[in-house]
């Protein structure tokens, strides 16, 4: 198997894991109190999956992360 290959495969095993992991107190019900999103509503800490192909080399692509939002439209990490 190639180098790229078992990349892909450990990077596919993770996020399956990460997919189908319940992991205490990391899975809460979400609810907007008015029913309308806003950016204020986009406050505190999201994860997020990010899987496909890459068009120019036909390769998979696999990301994964956490971001935290300051519920004014921006990142933490993006504040100066």
């Amino acid at each position: 198997m190639s180098k790229l290959g078992k990349y892909s495969l450990l990077a596919t095993a993770f996020a399956l894991l990460a997919t189908f992991a319940r992991i205490p107190e990391t899975m809460r019900k979400v609810h907007a109190n008015s029913g309308a999103c806003s950016v204020a509503s986009h406050k505190g800490t999201y994860a997020y999956l990010r899987s496909g192909v890459n068009k120019s080399s036909g390769g998979p692509i696999a990301g994964m992360g956490i971001d935290v939002f300051n519920g004014a439209g921006a990142r933490l990490d993006e504040q100066d």
